[in-house]
């Protein structure tokens, strides 16, 4: 594997219970076409994270708008990071995720 040593990182919170949806776009900064896919590592007793879709493919200079959402199950915080892998070339990307759950509603609506 050869990994871009490009990181980016996302971080929220909402309601125990419930799911928050955030847009994040990938790029493909080749001038070839791409296959890539992105599995989860993380634990997940606090919180569920999960990317739609999680694999695709790109043109040449091409990007994709994906769906980043969190599940709090409780109010710890929840860390864990998608690794994209692109192919050809074995390519790694790590995406780093944090979500935290609030039993507070009016503390959800100011973060």
């Amino acid at each position: 594997h050869r990994s871009s040593g490009i990181n980016a990182e996302y971080g929220g919170s909402c309601l125990v219970g419930q799911t928050t949806q955030l847009p994040v776009r990938i790029v493909n900064p080749s001038a070839s076409p791409m296959q890539w896919s992105a599995r989860f590592e993380g634990e997940t007793s606090d919180g569920n994270f999960a990317l739609e879709p999680c694999r695709g493919s790109f043109h040449a200079a091409d990007s994709a708008l994906l769906s980043l959402s969190f599940t709090a199950n409780t109010s710890r915080i929840s860390t864990g990071k998608f690794i994209f892998t692109g192919s050809p070339g074995g390519r790694t990307v790590e995406l780093r995720v944090e979500g935290i759950g609030t039993h507070d509603e009016v503390l959800q609506r100011i973060l």
